[in-house]
């Protein structure tokens, strides 16, 4: 079961999250904790090799209480949208459930380069959208979303601790962390 899962690798997690937080206040200026689950009717083509990822957009959303319905049938269109405009977008989507309130939504959107944002992904799918899809698109996130914010993150290979499976992925970039410290 999920919970036996989550029993088995807590003992690793816990020790991970035991060595993170005694090494964060060289890493951070500021830090915040959250837990979250994973939403896939939430996500768009989330299925990506991550270890040749270079950068994320994060975008948090907070829903307005009691609008999670409406938020639900704004992301079913906008990814039928999406499909009908061929977006070349992944986005994994975590529902926070401790942390911060539990209308809040993250959105984690991988790209191998920043250039991923010039191909104008967002202005494609409303162009796919009908009039009457556009409005009612514009009404769902009115009434649903109180507040989104989106910010940009790279991957620094010297400020990561990933598996070995993660460095098999792209070497060349993970292994720069062992090079750069050396030198």
């Amino acid at each position: 079961t999920t919970d036996d899962k989550m029993a088995a690798a807590g003992g690793n997690m816990k020790a991970d999250l035991d060595r993170l937080d005694k090494e964060a206040p060289a890493l951070h200026a500021g830090m915040r904790d959250m837990l979250a689950v994973l939403r896939p009717e939430y996500g768009y083509n989330s299925s990506v090799n991550i270890a040749t990822m270079r950068y994320f957009a994060v975008t948090t959303i907070r829903l307005r209480p009691g609008q999670e319905d409406d938020f639900a049938e704004l992301v079913k269109m906008q990814n039928a949208a999406r499909d009908k405009a061929k977006a070349e977008l992944h986005i994994a989507a975590f529902q926070v459930i401790a942390g911060t309130p539990s209308t809040t939504l993250m959105f984690f959107r991988p790209m191998k380069s920043l250039a991923e944002y010039d191909l104008r992904i967002g202005p494609r799918v409303r162009e796919a959208m009908s009039d009457d899809q556009k409005k009612k698109s514009d009404k769902l996130a009115a009434d649903a979303v109180m507040f989104s914010e989106t910010s940009v993150y790279a991957m620094n290979p010297q400020m990561s601790y990933v598996s070995k499976e993660m460095i098999a992925g792209d070497p060349a970039f993970w292994n720069r962390k062992v090079e750069m410290a050396v030198k």
